[in-house]
């Protein structure tokens, strides 16, 4: 399969994946702010806004798969993909914005105890509803990043398991503060939430990052690469081997050695094997 196909798949792929999210998150985040509001949980209406913020995320990947399946051209010879890694950077400040207002909030009702809000019961069945959706969303999310080796995909997966987690976070609160009658609670899930999100979107940032500045393979990868060159017949030696990750692509730059005897022909046939070999 070409690398173009590739890209158009993991495209529409990318299409497919978010529109569902579009769709679940949108029905969630009315469930959860209503829900939210009308059983007085702060911990439920925080998540509601956070499953709301999905939907700007969501619509960031729709634009970014697009224009990073766009073929290369004269002023982006390799591809548009690394728009994929821009986008990511994008979702880890989403997260990283939304983590810090929600634990804001949260801090200013405890300190403001008069604030605090007591839930009603039925907020713990939302924020089971909420905990059973994003873990929904995630599972389908990342098998399509794994399935087309997409990180804008697995980066959206991670966006959806954060949720998840967060939502965990929110159930235990509400379940507890309902239970206790200790309103406080409801808070302090509030801020357990923000503090999962916001590290969520600082490694979603770290990890782009690391890309964007061309940082090399896994270093054991490397080593499995030298040791299938080295034993291609016609090689003397290899060194010089670089590599960098674009999106779902590694770029890989080589030195190899053959006998000076040979034609450059034959040197020729020898370096498009070792490409056929990394390759595969």
């Amino acid at each position: 399969m070409s690398q173009e196909s590739r890209i158009d798949q993991r495209y529409q792929a990318t299409q497919k994946a978010t529109l569902v999210g579009v769709g679940v998150n949108i029905i969630l985040a009315l469930s959860q702010l209503i829900g939210g509001f009308i059983t007085q949980s702060q911990a439920l209406v925080a998540d509601g806004f956070h499953t709301l913020s999905d939907l700007v995320t969501d619509f960031v990947v729709l634009i970014a798969a697009k224009m990073a399946s766009k073929d290369p051209d004269d002023d982006h010879p390799y591809g548009h993909e690394r728009i994929e890694t821009i986008a990511t950077v994008v979702l880890g400040l989403a997260l990283g914005g939304v983590g810090i207002g929600i634990a804001l909030n949260a801090v200013d009702r405890l300190q403001n105890p008069e604030r605090l809000l007591q839930p009603g019961v039925w907020a713990i069945a939302l924020a089971v509803l909420g905990v059973v959706c994003k873990e929904g969303l995630y599972r389908y999310t990342y098998k399509l990043g794994k399935k087309y080796n997409s990180s804008l995909l697995k980066a959206n997966a991670i966006h959806h398991r954060s949720d998840a987690i967060s939502s965990v976070m929110v159930a235990i609160g509400v379940s507890a503060s309902v239970i206790f009658s200790i309103p406080w609670l409801d808070a302090l899930a509030a801020i357990a939430v923000a503090v999962m999100i916001f590290y969520m979107g600082a490694k979603l940032i770290l990890d782009s990052a690391m890309e964007l500045v061309d940082t090399a393979w896994e270093s054991d990868k490397v080593e499995e690469m030298l040791t299938l060159i080295r034993g291609i017949s016609g090689v003397q030696s290899a060194h010089m081997l670089r590599t960098r990750k674009m999106s779902a692509n590694v770029l890989v730059d080589v030195h190899i050695e053959v006998s000076p005897h040979i034609s450059v022909s034959e040197g020729h046939h020898i370096a498009e094997r070792v490409m056929a070999k990394l390759k595969k």
